[in-house]
């Protein structure tokens, strides 16, 4: 968002917690501005929210647009000192993301998601509108503000230089992302065990929580991963484009089976079929495109089957590849995104002048 805006003229600042302190520089136009992110998970949404909205109110703005559910429990306080356009981005069902948070007590996580749902309904009318990473999510926000529909797609010029070709390795698998047990980190190592094949994984992305990977290290398929650790764009797109395949099979938790994993489209990007969680969901644009193949996440045999069917049809899986990067091209990309993200913006800033 902040380098396309930049880009089309905009001046735009970016301000994040960072575990390296408070710093500022200029990143592709972007004016970046850090607090020091505080330990603790308590004094995060506490302390190092005060540091940011305290940084952001110093900034002569025209709209603010927040990410972090943390800052809309005091966004319409800040919408109300600052009389400015303030936005909040919903690029997650917070309600469904609760549910998926393990280290609640099962018991109260129902209760705690109606009480996110209450306090999100209440914090976004208090500002001057929404943005939904979906159309499920948008569906959240009717009749509460203004809103708009902003998916969260590829960029074309970033995959331009990364698709899969000839060179691509079609024995190597490729995960991109938070590396989880519900992210289905268990099930690839252990399909990479099952399968008939001599395969190859490729992971980049942290570990949540760190001490998970000592788990999985141990095993004895490890020696087949390659891992890379947090990428950069460029190094991701590099890694994506030299492997067959791409694995998103996550499991079926709430805040995953209406999401859009942003994964599965950068792999069609770069013109590689995907294996894919059977979500009803997934399974409308992996059967409209035929670009993939869908498995049951939590069924290691099933994920092996199918990597196994893309090394024995090396040319159905070229296809599926190509065909699933067609679709990024036509309909899921940010560059038909963008413009409603800017269009959007003015229409906040234009109402806002006539009511002054």
């Amino acid at each position: 968002m902040c380098r396309s805006l930049a880009a089309a003229g905009d001046q735009v600042t970016l301000i994040a917690a960072d575990d390296e302190g408070a710093r500022d520089e200029v990143v592709d136009g972007v004016r970046v501005l850090r607090v020091k992110k505080r330990a603790g998970r308590i004094a995060r949404m506490t302390s190092t929210v005060s540091d940011v909205l305290s940084l952001a109110e110093q900034q002569d703005a025209e709209l603010f647009h927040f990410h972090d559910p943390e800052i809309l429990l005091r966004a319409g306080a800040f919408a109300r000192r600052t009389r400015k356009v303030v936005v909040w981005d919903a690029h997650e069902d917070v309600r469904n993301q609760v549910k998926s948070k393990h280290w609640l007590p099962g018991p109260s996580r129902q209760l705690i998601s109606r009480m996110v749902g209450y306090v999100e309904d209440r914090g976004v009318r208090s500002i001057s509108g929404a943005i939904a990473a979906t159309p499920v999510i948008a569906r959240r926000f009717v009749g509460l503000r203004e809103m708009a529909v902003v998916q969260n797609f590829p960029m074309l010029a970033e995959f331009s230089g990364a698709s899969a070709g000839e060179s691509a390795d079609r024995r190597r698998f490729v995960y991109v992302g938070a590396i989880s047990r519900i992210r289905g980190i268990g099930e690839m190592i252990e399909a990479i065990r099952l399968s008939r094949y001599d395969l190859r994984l490729s992971l980049a992305g942290r570990w949540q929580p760190p001490a998970l990977r000592d788990e999985f290290s141990a095993q004895a398929a490890w020696a087949k991963v390659d891992e890379r650790g947090q990428l950069g764009r460029e190094e991701t797109c590099a890694l994506v484009g030299a492997a067959g395949c791409g694995l998103v099979v996550l499991h079926p938790e709430p805040n995953y089976l209406d999401s859009q994993p942003t994964k599965m489209f950068e792999y069609m990007a770069a013109g590689l079929p995907v294996i894919s969680s059977n979500f009803p969901a997934w399974r409308q644009i992996v059967d409209q495109w035929r670009c993939g193949l869908l498995v049951d996440p939590l069924d290691p045999k099933a994920v092996a089957a199918a990597m196994d069917w893309m090394v024995e049809h090396p040319d159905e899986a070229k296809a599926m590849g190509q065909r699933g990067k067609a679709a990024v091209h036509s309909h899921y990309n940010w560059e038909s995104e963008f413009p409603k993200l800017r269009a959007f913006y003015r229409q906040l800033i234009e109402g806002r002048k006539l009511l002054a």
